[in-house]
């Protein structure tokens, strides 16, 4: 009689535990403050944050792409621990080409990776 409430037991808790184990594995997503217009010559900042959607916490690294020729990034913190934020600040040049590019975040926790991304505007001086 043991040994069925035991099995029985066993059956009804291992959902459970299985649903519990996924829960606290490390999860984030990552958001921006949407499409940014800058005019060449000068900068413009946007906010990554990076939330936290798990129990556990680790870690996160940024990197930047798409960035127009002529530009630069640059982030106040290049990793956090979710729920954070850094602020990216991209400086462009009077030689930087006029229009519409795709930025993209890339935050990256071991081989977990989210991003998001925007539309940066570059208008002529």
């Amino acid at each position: 009689m043991l040994k069925r409430f035991l099995t029985a037991l066993c059956f009804i808790l291992s959902p459970a535990l299985a649903h519990s184990a996924a829960n606290n594995q490390f999860d984030f997503s990552l958001k921006n403050d949407g499409d940014k217009t800058v005019t060449q010559g000068s900068p413009v900042t946007t906010t990554i944050a990076a939330t936290l959607l798990s129990v556990t916490s680790r870690s996160v690294s940024f990197t930047v792409s798409g960035l127009p020729p002529n530009t630069t990034a640059s982030l106040s913190l290049t990793s956090c621990t979710p729920t954070c934020s850094t602020a990216l600040t991209i400086s462009t040049l009077a030689s930087t080409p006029t229009g519409t590019y795709p930025i993209t975040v890339t935050g990256k926790a071991g081989q977990l990776r989210r991003t998001t991304g925007f539309q940066l505007t570059v208008n002529s001086a």
